[in-house]
C-alpha cells in the first residue's frame, strides 16, 4: 500500500497545524526534511515510538530552516490507521503547512491522501468498526452537543453489538429451518413454523424500533427545519435577526423588502436549527413576487416546525383563516409580534387554533427566550417523541435497515403461511448480507467510496 499525507488541522490561521503521514514510508518521508534539535543524524529504527522531538523543517538537501515543529512518530501496528504513522506539529501558518505537506508529497511513493482515508484505511486494517467511522463522520460534522451525544453508540460499539445479535438470531432461525429441511419426516413442522414466526416477529420489531428512533431524531444531526412565514411587513426579518443574534436580513418598514429566501444555521439550546426566512405571503401579480411566495410554500412543506408570524397590532383577516386552515397539520408556535404597540396582550387568536402562542417583539427583543423554550418544549415533547435512545443509527445505517425489515418480513410471511424452508431460508439470508453492510463484513469499493467521501481530507 502506498504512503498518504495530507494537512489534519482545518483551514486558516492557528497556533498549531498539523501534517499526517501514513504509509510504509512515512517516517523515512519525515526524517527527509525533519532535523533533530537534540542529534544531527538520527535513524528511522532509534525512533522511539508515541514520544514527541522537537526539531526543525528545513528545505530538502539543504540547511534553510522552514519552521521549528514537534514530530511525533506511531509505528505500526500501534498507529490511527494500523500503519507507521508521522504527524508534523507545526505553527498554524497554512503557507507553511502547504510547503511542508508539497515537501513530502514531493518524495517518491507519496501521494495526497484522497477524503477520509486516514479512517479509511484505519477500518480496511481492522483498527476500528465500520459503525465507528460513520460515527467519526457525524462528530466531525457535528454542530451541536446534543448531536454528538447521539453519535455515543456508534463510538462505544453498543449499536454494532445489537446488529451482531440481530444477525446472529436470524442464524439461528435459519438453523432451524435446516433441521426442518434435513429431518423433513421426523418433525412436525406446524409448531416449529410457529415458534419460528414469533423469534423473527420479535427481531422485526427490533429493527422497527430502531428505524423509528432514526425518524423521531434524525432532524437533530441534520438541523431542525423551522419556517418562519407570514404576511409582508410583520417582522419576520426582525425575527429571523433576534434569533441569530445578528443582522442577516435586511429590515425595513417597505412590505415585501424580503423577496427570496435566506437560510441560517443556528444553535438554539443545544439543538442544531435551520431558521428561513421567507418572502411575505400573498396575492400579488408581481412575477418576482411570485416566486418569492412559491418559494416560502416551498420552504413551508419540508419545514419540521413552523414560526407564524402575526401582527397583533392588526385584526385578523379572512386570508389569515384561509392560511391557518393550509397548515394546521404542521406542528405551529404561533408568534405574535409588534406586541409592544398594544396596550394589552389580549390574544386574537380563535380559541379553535390550538397551538402555542408567543407574544414577542422582534424590534425589542422581548419574548424572544420564551419562543425559543416553546421551540425546545416541541422538540421535546413528550407526545410527540420518546426520550433520546441509547442507540441511535446514522442514515446508511438506516437505508440497510429498511432493506433487512423488508427481507425479514417476507420470511415472516412465509413462516406464517408455512411456505417451503428453503425459500423462508433465501429471505434470512438477504437480511444477513444487508446487516454486513453496516458491519463491515461484506463490502465493495462503492460502499466504502461512498461512507468516507464524506469526510474531509486529512481525516
Amino acid at each position: 500500500m502506498d504512503t498518504i499525507a495530507a494537512i489534519a488541522t482545518a483551514p486558516g490561521i492557528g497556533g498549531i497545524g498539523i501534517i499526517k503521514i501514513s504509509g510504509p514510508q512515512a517516517i523515512q518521508t519525515a526524517l527527509s526534511i525533519f532535523r533533530f534539535k537534540s542529534k544531527p543524524n538520527v535513524l528511522k529504527e532509534q525512533i522511539i515510538s508515541h514520544r514527541m522531538y522537537l526539531g526543525d523543517v528545513h528545505v530538502p538537501g539543504k540547511n534553510h530552516v522552514i519552521d521549528e515543529v514537534l514530530l511525533v512518530v506511531m509505528k505500526a501496528p500501534h498507529s490511527y490507521t494500523g500503519e507507521d504513522v508521522v504527524e508534523i506539529h507545526a505553527h498554524g501558518s497554512q503557507a507553511v503547512l502547504n510547503i511542508i505537506l508539497e515537501f513530502c508529497l514531493n518524495q517518491d511513493d507519496i501521494r495526497l491522501a484522497g477524503p477520509g482515508e486516514f479512517t479509511k484505511r484505519a477500518f480496511l486494517n481492522g483498527r476500528i468498526e465500520l459503525t465507528k467511522a460513520d460515527a467519526i463522520a457525524n462528530i466531525i460534522s457535528a454542530q451541536s452537543m446534543l448531536d454528538i451525544s447521539m453519535n455515543a453508540s456508534l463510538m462505544n460499539g453498543d449499536f454494532n453489538a445489537q446488529i451482531k445479535t440481530i444477525r446472529d438470531q436470524i442464524i439461528s432461525v435459519i438453523a432451524r429451518l435446516e433441521v426442518m429441511i434435513d429431518f423433513s419426516e421426523d418433525i412436525d413442522d406446524a409448531p416449529l413454523f410457529k415458534d419460528l414466526a414469533v423469534q423473527l416477529n420479535d427481531l422485526i420489531s427490533e429493527i422497527e424500533k430502531l428505524l423509528h428512533d432514526y425518524n423521531n431524531w434524525h432532524v437533530i444531526r441534520n438541523g431542525v427545519r423551522i419556517a418562519i412565514v407570514g404576511k409582508p411587513n410583520v417582522g419576520k426579518s426582525s425575527l429571523l435577526n433576534r434569533l441569530l443574534g445578528k443582522n442577516r436580513a435586511i429590515v425595513t418598514s417597505l412590505p415585501g423588502t424580503t423577496r427570496d429566501l435566506i437560510e441560517e444555521t443556528t444553535i438554539i439550546q443545544g439543538i442544531s436549527v435551520v431558521l428561513s426566512d421567507t418572502a411575505g405571503l400573498h396575492q400579488t401579480k408581481d412575477p418576482v413576487e411570485k416566486i418569492g411566495v412559491q418559494l416560502s410554500y416551498d420552504c413551508l412543506n419540508t419545514a419540521d416546525i413552523v414560526l407564524w408570524v402575526i401582527d397583533v397590532s392588526r385584526t385578523l383577516t379572512e386570508e389569515d383563516h384561509t392560511f391557518y386552515n393550509e397548515i394546521n397539520q404542521k406542528k405551529i408556535i404561533i408568534v405574535l409580534n409588534k406586541s409592544d404597540l398594544i396596550s394589552e396582550r389580549h390574544s386574537p387568536i380563535p380559541s379553535q387554533w390550538c397551538h402555542p402562542q408567543v407574544f414577542i417583539s422582534a424590534l425589542h427583543g422581548t419574548g424572544i427566550d420564551t419562543l425559543k423554550n416553546n421551540f425546545v418544549s416541541m422538540i421535546n415533547n413528550q407526545e410527540q417523541y420518546e426520550a433520546i435512545p441509547s442507540i441511535m443509527p446514522c442514515m446508511r445505517h438506516a437505508d440497510v435497515l429498511r432493506r433487512t425489515l423488508k427481507s425479514l418480513k417476507n420470511a415472516y410471511t412465509g413462516l406464517c403461511n408455512q411456505l417451503f424452508p428453503e425459500l423462508i431460508i433465501i429471505d434470512c439470508l438477504d437480511g444477513i448480507n444487508s446487516l454486513d453492510e453496516i458491519l463491515g463484513s461484506v463490502y465493495n469499493d462503492d460502499i466504502l467510496d461512498c461512507i468516507f467521501s464524506d469526510f474531509c481530507i486529512g481525516k
